[in-house]
């Protein structure tokens, strides 16, 4: 019985080594970490989003509904709407969230006038998932014509050799019609 009770521990610490070989040993580096996983970060995300504002229209006027879109820096979630954004020289359209990191606004021209259709986004209207507010404000402009018709008046009959009569017009936006 000696006998056997002197193997089994030999027998314990041969299985054991065996193990620990089938392992790589226990002076081996760590396994590389798994394809597709991100590095931890040096420290907690502190850095403001920010928004670049551009438009569908890429002649220098637009003659009709334009839409613009935010792309933010990082993602903000939900955390921006259209609230966020003011609009001058045109009404708000639909806004669609295309995801947190994007979006778009419609915006329609002021009838039956030119001028320029100003979107803006203030500082401090929208945060990223860490709650780090946007440090500056974003704004950007396009110029618009405005679409009107204009109608004539018909001169009716004149008879022959009298004067012709005076053309009349009347434009859709109501601003005067000067003919030459």
């Amino acid at each position: 019985m000696s006998y056997r009770t002197f193997l089994h521990p030999l027998l314990a610490a041969t299985i054991a080594a065996a193990a620990l070989s089938g392992c790589g040993g226990g002076d081996a580096e760590a396994p590389p970490p798994p394809v597709g996983s991100t590095p931890p970060t040096a420290g907690p995300d502190t850095t403001a989003p920010s928004v670049t504002i551009a438009s569908d229209v890429s002649a220098p006027t637009a003659s009709g509904p334009v839409t613009f879109s935010f792309v933010f820096s990082e993602d903000v979630g939900t955390s921006f709407d259209g609230g966020d954004i003011t609009v001058d020289g045109g009404s708000v359209g639909a806004f669609t969230r295309i995801d947190g990191s994007q979006a778009t606004l419609v915006v329609t021209p002021t009838p039956g006038v030119a001028g320029t259709m100003t979107v803006s986004v203030a500082a401090g209207s929208f945060s990223d998932l860490a709650g780090n507010t946007n440090a500056a404000a974003a704004t950007a402009s396009k110029d618009y014509i405005a679409t009107q018709s204009i109608t004539f008046a018909s001169p009716g009959d004149q008879a022959l050799g009298t004067a012709p009569p005076a053309l009349q017009a009347t434009a859709s936006s109501g601003l005067p019609v000067t003919i030459t």
